[in-house]
């Protein structure tokens, strides 16, 4: 079982062949191990290359470019590295706003330890409650919140990758040098295939002494396309900013909870009516924006003006904060944890 947890990835095809019968003729790999160190990975990387064995690279194993699969015909011994027990934040550097972080961390992990020193890296991709620091590299991976942070290789100062050949490293901790060629653009967006990421010095900031989440209602999907690609022309994306079509803002609203007892029931009812009756908006035609503001209260309350300013040039009608904040979260995330809990529930591991 757990050869066959680390032969996939969470490509639609890959999902479909998991739950209704992974094909005998495709491989999986032959052994499955789970260094706890960067010591350990150079001692494991030098035996496979003594004995012509194949590493892939394991973090969350939430690929979706076929990354985990196994070519047909190979013939050598094929060896998973599961890197989940290098977890370990090993310095935090407040002066320069730098920290060391073994990559087999989990995005919601790191979150939550940064955050109890006050820190944060600021990188949210959807597949955060699964995916590693590692694999955030390895793919060039980008978040949600991009706009205020930056992508993964805005934040990356070095990485240590051991490789067949020895352990790849720069010298030097600074943000960037003149001199090239880089070797952090050799290592991101690698997808495992040059070495085994094990540390990572990143950027990280203090945490926002203010947030707050919004969202805006467009009655058609076209207009919020205007809407975005104003805040994109001016620049005043806030830290998170997202338009779903009425598709997708449907499947959101099925994930709802339970609103719980009569007030919030007539509370509900009386928001549907300001939306469709006030407004005059098409529930099977609205389109919803998602917002996260971020930054001073000041910062936030600046950012908030303008987007809403912009959005009222399309129609967009503000709609209630904590709805944003449910339709993000259960669109983002429910939908990769239902699709991983009910293909490892069909085998009875869960």
């Amino acid at each position: 079982m757990d050869r066959l947890h680390h032969a996939h990835g969470h490509t639609a095809m890959e999902i479909y062949k998991l739950r209704y019968g992974w094909p005998t003729e495709e491989r999986i790999p032959d052994v499955v191990v789970w260094p706890d160190s960067h010591e350990q990975v150079v001692k494991i990387v030098a035996a496979c290359k003594e004995h012509n064995a194949c590493i892939v690279p394991y973090g969350g194993g939430t690929s979706v470019t076929y990354g985990l699969l196994i070519p047909k015909g190979e013939t050598r011994m094929v060896l998973s590295m599961d890197m989940h027990l290098m977890d370990k934040i090993k310095w935090v550097d407040k002066d320069n706003m730098t920290a060391c972080i073994e990559t087999g961390i989990q995005g919601k992990v790191l979150q939550e330890k940064l955050a109890a020193m006050g820190l944060t890296m600021g990188h949210e991709p959807d597949s955060g409650e699964f995916s590693t620091l590692g694999g955030w590299i390895s793919t060039r991976a980008s978040g949600m919140k991009k706009n205020k942070y930056g992508n993964i290789d805005d934040l990356l100062v070095n990485a240590r990758v051991v490789t067949p050949v020895g352990v790849l490293q720069r010298d030097t901790l600074v943000p960037r040098i003149s001199c090239g060629p880089d070797i952090n653009q050799i290592i991101l967006g690698s997808e495992g295939t040059i070495g085994v990421i094990t540390d990572a010095f990143m950027k990280v900031q203090p945490l926002p002494s203010c947030q707050v989440f919004g969202a805006i209602v467009f009655p058609t999907f076209p207009e919020g396309v205007k809407f975005m690609r104003e805040v994109a022309f001016h620049r005043t994306q806030p830290a998170s900013i997202r338009l779903v079509d009425n598709e997708q803002f449907k499947f959101g609203h099925a994930l709802k909870p339970p609103s719980g007892g009569l007030k919030n029931a007539i509370l509900d009812i009386l928001k549907k009516k300001y939306i469709t009756g006030w407004h005059g908006i098409d529930l099977n035609q609205l389109a919803a924006c998602t917002l996260v503001f971020e930054g001073s209260k000041e910062e936030v309350q600046v950012q908030q003006a303008r987007v809403y300013a912009i959005a009222k040039k399309y129609n967009g009608v503000k709609a209630d904060a904590d709805n944003g904040k449910r339709l993000r979260t259960n669109v983002h995330d429910c939908l990769l944890k239902r699709l991983w809990l009910s293909t490892w529930s069909h085998f009875g591991v869960i």
